[in-house]
Protein backbone atom coordinates (compact mmCIF):
# COMPACT_ATOMS: atom_id res chain seq x y z
CA UNK A 1 0.00 0.00 0.00
CA UNK A 2 1.04 3.13 -0.54
CA UNK A 3 0.09 6.46 0.94
CA UNK A 4 -0.16 9.99 -0.18
CA UNK A 5 2.72 12.48 0.80
CA UNK A 6 -0.23 14.12 2.82
CA UNK A 7 -1.29 10.94 4.51
CA UNK A 8 2.46 10.19 5.78
CA UNK A 9 2.62 13.87 6.98
CA UNK A 10 -0.83 13.26 9.08
CA UNK A 11 0.63 9.89 10.19
CA UNK A 12 4.16 11.14 11.18
CA UNK A 13 2.59 14.06 12.74
CA UNK A 14 1.11 11.49 15.46
CA UNK A 15 4.57 10.24 16.43
CA UNK A 16 5.96 11.11 19.70
CA UNK A 17 8.41 14.08 19.50
CA UNK A 18 11.61 13.67 21.81
CA UNK A 19 13.54 16.10 23.05
CA UNK A 20 17.37 16.80 21.39
CA UNK A 21 16.18 15.23 18.64
CA UNK A 22 15.17 16.53 15.35
CA UNK A 23 11.32 16.52 15.40
CA UNK A 24 11.43 16.80 11.56
CA UNK A 25 13.58 13.70 10.82
CA UNK A 26 12.89 11.10 14.23
CA UNK A 27 10.27 10.33 16.37
CA UNK A 28 9.02 7.24 18.83
CA UNK A 29 5.53 5.30 17.60
CA UNK A 30 3.16 4.38 19.79
CA UNK A 31 5.03 1.26 20.88
CA UNK A 32 8.33 3.48 21.91
CA UNK A 33 10.30 2.53 18.45
CA UNK A 34 12.43 5.00 17.13
CA UNK A 35 11.43 5.94 13.92
CA UNK A 36 13.10 7.96 11.40
CA UNK A 37 10.70 10.02 8.17
CA UNK A 38 13.27 8.80 5.33
CA UNK A 39 13.00 5.29 6.29
CA UNK A 40 8.91 5.32 4.83
CA UNK A 41 9.04 2.13 3.13
CA UNK A 42 12.71 0.54 3.79
CA UNK A 43 11.20 -3.23 5.22
CA UNK A 44 14.97 -3.52 5.77
CA UNK A 45 15.59 -0.71 8.34
CA UNK A 46 17.22 -2.32 11.12
CA UNK A 47 15.12 0.66 13.23
CA UNK A 48 11.78 -0.53 12.07
CA UNK A 49 12.23 -4.19 11.15
CA UNK A 50 12.71 -7.84 12.47
CA UNK A 51 15.15 -10.00 10.16
CA UNK A 52 12.14 -11.34 8.72
CA UNK A 53 10.95 -8.31 7.22
CA UNK A 54 7.99 -7.62 9.38
CA UNK A 55 7.28 -5.03 11.02
CA UNK A 56 8.43 -3.92 15.18
CA UNK A 57 4.83 -2.16 15.74
CA UNK A 58 1.66 -2.45 13.33
CA UNK A 59 0.10 1.36 13.31
CA UNK A 60 -3.53 0.93 13.07
CA UNK A 61 -5.51 4.03 11.34
CA UNK A 62 -9.42 4.45 12.12
CA UNK A 63 -11.36 5.61 10.02
CA UNK A 64 -14.42 7.55 11.24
Amino acid sequence: MVFTDEKIEEIWKKGTVVSGNKPNEYRKDQCGVWIAKNQYGNRKSKNMAKPDGKLVCTIVIKRC
